[in-house]
């Protein structure tokens, strides 16, 4: 968004650092997000049963290249390591997205574990089910709409650490748990399955984010006052 007076704000604070460095009057900008959790989501996930299997989330249009590159961490790494780990039919990992995946990874994706579940009307019962949002993608494009989503909901959430470029205030241990390389998202993954306390608080971690930072009202406040200033 571009201000008559050249006044820009970036949805990326690592981008928005660039572009101060190249002479724009650029600041970060949080990425307004409606609730797509709305003021219930504590007692629907309290209400949630829990899960049979343990169950991993991962959303996004399939032909899009943000899911494209998780697929290359979670096809040839994550998920063989989930499989020796829980067993082939220990847990379930809920695929949702429009088209079908690139023909690279359909073979790999032809597991007991793997749901390919395709575009939904409404994704809100995937999120309030899932144990745990998987978004190993690791790309520099800017904030994360499954992420930020997932915040809405107060997943527990495994992320790339490139995510941190679009969404710096992801902290591991407090909002999320973030890794790098495909062994280290499994570890991450096995370890919140492992600890209900733990997805708990970084749940509560990730809803917290959004209501502070993330939250339309509160996101776009920022920019009505630097609209305001600059109009005098």
């Amino acid at each position: 968004m571009r201000a008559p007076s050249g006044a820009c704000s970036v949805f990326s604070r690592h981008h928005a650092e660039w572009a101060a460095r190249h002479g724009a009057n650029a600041w970060y900008a949080h990425y307004p997000m409606p609730d797509l959790a709305g003021p219930g989501w504590r007692a629907r996930r309290s209400a949630g049963k829990p899960n049979p299997k343990p169950r991993i989330l991962m959303i996004g249009h399939l032909r899009g290249i943000g899911t494209i590159s998780g697929f290359q961490l979670f096809v040839p790494s994550i998920l063989p390591l989930l499989t020796e780990a829980l067993g082939e039919e220990g847990f379930e990992v809920h695929v949702v997205g429009g088209q079908e995946p690139p023909e690279e990874f359909r073979e790999g994706l032809a597991h007991p574990a793997v749901r390919l579940r395709g575009q939904i009307t409404d994704p809100a019962d995937e999120f309030f089910a899932a144990d745990v949002l998987l978004a190993p993608n690791p790309t520099v494009t800017g904030a994360s709409a499954r992420i930020l989503s997932g915040l809405t909901f107060g997943n527990c959430i495994v992320a790339h650490t490139d995510s941190l470029v679009g969404i710096p205030e992801l902290a591991e241990g407090e909002n999320s748990l973030l890794a790098t390389t495909g062994p280290e998202h499994a570890e991450a993954v096995l370890r919140a399955l492992g600890d209900a306390a733990l997805r708990g608080r970084l749940g509560h971690g990730a809803r917290t984010l959004f209501e502070q930072a993330f939250d339309a009202p509160v996101a776009t406040a920022r920019i009505v006052r630097e609209l305001e200033r600059l109009g005098g």
